[in-house]
């Protein structure tokens, strides 16, 4: 069975609530460390090529405007 995030309209804060929060915890943790683990491997890139040359201002800079 999938977990699916539900929510409800709330009335007095005219808006929804998520309602069964409990069950996607286990989904945000995993993404939440999925995330810190891209994250610390793309600094460790940035600081390697920083190492070998290019510098983390210039090498990024370049490398995103080639991404565009």
């Amino acid at each position: 069975m999938p977990s699916q995030l539900r929510s409800a309209w709330a009335p007095a804060q005219l808006n929804c609530v998520p309602t069964n929060t409990d069950i996607s915890l286990l989904h945000l943790i995993s993404m939440l460390v999925t995330d810190i683990a891209l994250l610390l491997m793309m600094l460790a890139g940035l600081f390697r090529r920083q190492y070998y040359g290019r510098g983390i201002r210039h090498g990024l800079a370049r490398y995103l405007w080639e991404q565009v």
